[in-house]
């Protein structure tokens, strides 16, 4: 009996060890350890898969900076005329709001006084033309105080390179069981793209932003008879807005149609004629860069239009320049300078519509190009 007891102790310390020595090594027991295997596969990419990717990524990248460069571009324009015309609904926005925290009442006092680019008629929007804006890809630049102006995402997102400091009222009201209007006005969250009504003591911390209907009906491109038989009309500010909102201008006295603003960037001449040729705008495909003398026939000097003098900078500057076009620099022309023998020399006319004058300067490398601009025109007539 004792020696029954000896061999059956001996039997489970050996079944001990065995059981210690699998846990030790890795026991293959469904549920004892779980597998661990690596989340990717190790192997490398083939070589053409890879160099896809990169190529992908590069072009996301330059449409991503692109985007940007437009938003900066159409935030400078805003800032520089004060306003801004949607195309799409033909209204004409305020280019940033009050920048202080005001009543709803205080709000409407505000539009209904402003004096913005020679007009009276200016309002509080409603919920419905202020939900118009958002574009969500489009991030609002904050302003800092009265001066400083600093494009961040704070999680705005509106349309046109509008400055807004904060929410803004809208004129819509509530209504009583009668149809009344009664109250504040709503006013348009912009981070989160919705309406929205506030509680009472919380009445004086919204902002004005003003609107006003700059064109009737958003008119497509005129070519024909229409734009044959355009009357001349005079420069006021309903052209300049249609100017804006259509994205050109039509000479009534030559026809010319004209791009609503030059390139926007430094440009060598060969360069300018090759963005204009490659232009495409309200549908056609036949722009070009303009003669000396056309650039000459658009000079006014009786029009201060608002415009730029850098691309690249806030600074603004006055152009004697007829329908509002927005200029940021001297245009390049296609007339070149010629020799004795009537051959090109290697320098082109340039037109400077602050002076309003026309100089020549030499059309390639290495010479420098710096504010050289590319203005283009069709003609409508054709």
């Amino acid at each position: 009996m004792k020696r029954k007891a000896i061999v059956a102790l001996i039997l489970i310390s050996a079944a001990a060890m065995t059981a210690h020595a699998q846990s030790s090594t890795g026991s293959s027991t469904p549920g004892a350890h779980p597998q661990v295997r690596p989340a990717f596969s190790q192997e490398q990419l083939p070589p053409t898969q890879g160099a896809a990717l990169r190529e992908q990524e590069e072009v996301n990248k330059a449409r991503i900076d692109a985007k940007a460069q437009e938003e900066r571009r159409l935030g400078r324009e805003t800032r520089a005329r004060g306003y801004w015309v949607d195309a799409a609904t033909g209204l004409m926005w305020e280019g940033n709001d009050n920048g202080i925290v005001v009543t709803w009442h205080k709000a409407t006092s505000y539009c209904r006084n402003l004096p913005l680019a020679g007009h009276s008629d200016w309002r509080l929007a409603t919920l419905d033309e202020l939900a118009s804006l958002v574009d969500k890809s489009a991030p609002s630049s904050e302003r800092v105080g009265n001066t400083e102006i600093t494009s961040i995402n704070l999680g705005d997102h509106v349309k046109g390179g509008l400055s807004l400091a904060g929410d803004p009222w809208s004129s819509t009201r509530d209504k009583d069981r009668f149809g009344h209007p009664y109250g504040d006005g709503g006013f348009f969250d912009f981070v989160t793209s919705k309406p929205s009504w506030d509680l009472q003591y919380f009445r004086n911390t919204k902002f004005a932003l003003c609107v006003r209907r700059a064109v009737a009906d958003p008119a497509p491109p005129l070519e024909g008879p229409a734009v044959a038989n355009a009357q001349p009309s005079t420069e006021d500010e309903s052209s300049a807005q249609e100017t804006q909102a259509r994205g050109y201008w039509v000479d009534p006295a030559t026809g010319l149609m004209w791009a609503g603003r030059d390139n926007g960037k430094d440009v060598s001449w060969k360069k300018a004629a090759k963005y204009c040729r490659t232009l495409r705008l309200a549908a056609y495909s036949d722009w070009r860069l303009a003669n000396i003398d056309e650039l000459q026939g658009i000079y006014d000097k009786a029009s201060d239009v608002p415009g730029l003098a850098d691309s690249g900078k806030d600074n603004l500057f006055t152009w004697h320049v007829k329908g509002n076009l927005f200029l940021t620099g001297d245009q390049w022309s296609s007339s070149q300078r010629t020799d004795d023998r009537g051959h090109p020399d290697g320098y082109a006319w340039y037109f400077n519509f602050n002076e309003g004058r026309s100089n020549d300067d030499p059309t390639g490398w290495p010479y420098s190009f710096v504010m050289m601009r590319a203005l283009c025109v069709r003609d409508s007539r054709g």
